[in-house]
């Protein structure tokens, strides 16, 4: 896999055709690896230390719902640490040939490359292996990219703010296969699949978007990815 030499930018549609499998093995099977190759004995602690007993009760039993009734199975094991090492040897690769995987600048294929990486590097306790050094090389300046300016503010400040300002405008709907203004749910189709019911505002090739109307933040707009996801009348 090459390195695509682009303008890069944070979302999905950005990623150029050369690095397109790399970022779908990433939030696909990696992202189910992450955990699954880690140790029972290594990762209970972590988590017990992390989270104290109560917590993790609760962490068990949320991950347990978001998985209920999807037909993703993760990996464990041996067959994770498989798909883990797969990944991050394509990954050492493509690194080796440039700084970040959309050209001179970090973008969308960076951050989704460097999630599963992190969750597992976490988990372990270990960090990212260091047979990969292009690897581990990028990870760092991933991880010292920072979140930019950001400003603390109380949960009814943000309320507040959402319930007077106006939804931005909405992109053009390019897909007419359910008309504006239906009522419908949109759900993942692979795990978390509770659905999220509102006025569909806008459909494209790329996002779904939906009106909600909510008491404590007024008109909501919710918007989804179209890859993953269903969109059903209701």
């Amino acid at each position: 896999v090459a390195c695509i030499a682009a303008v890069s930018d944070f979302s999905a549609a950005s990623v150029p055709e050369g690095v397109q499998s790399l970022v779908a093995l990433a939030e696909g099977d990696v992202f189910f690896a992450a955990i699954g190759a880690v140790s029972p004995l290594r990762l209970l602690p972590r988590l017990l230390g992390m989270m104290g007993p109560l917590g993790l009760v609760r962490f068990v039993k949320d991950r347990q719902g978001m998985v209920k009734g999807g037909t993703v199975r993760p990996p464990q094991g041996s067959a994770a640490v498989a798909v883990l090492t797969d990944f991050l040897t394509q990954l050492d690769a493509t690194l080796s040939t440039c700084e970040w995987l959309q050209g001179s600048e970090p973008g969308y294929a960076d951050f989704a490359a460097y999630h599963p990486l992190w969750l597992n590097a976490v988990a372990s306790g270990k960090g990212v292996d260091s047979r990969y050094p292009h690897v581990t090389d990028w990870y760092q300046r991933v991880s010292q990219l920072g979140q930019g300016p950001r400003e603390e503010l109380a949960p009814a400040d943000c309320f507040a703010i959402a319930r007077d300002a106006v939804p931005r405008a909405v992109p053009d709907s390019d897909d007419a296969t359910i008309g504006l203004g239906t009522v419908v749910s949109v759900a993942p189709g692979d795990y978390g699949r509770d659905p999220v019911s509102g006025t569909l505002v806008a459909l494209t090739a790329n996002r779904i978007v939906v009106a909600r109307e909510t008491a404590i933040a007024g008109t909501v707009h919710v918007h989804f990815p179209r890859q993953g996801y269903q969109v059903t009348p209701q």
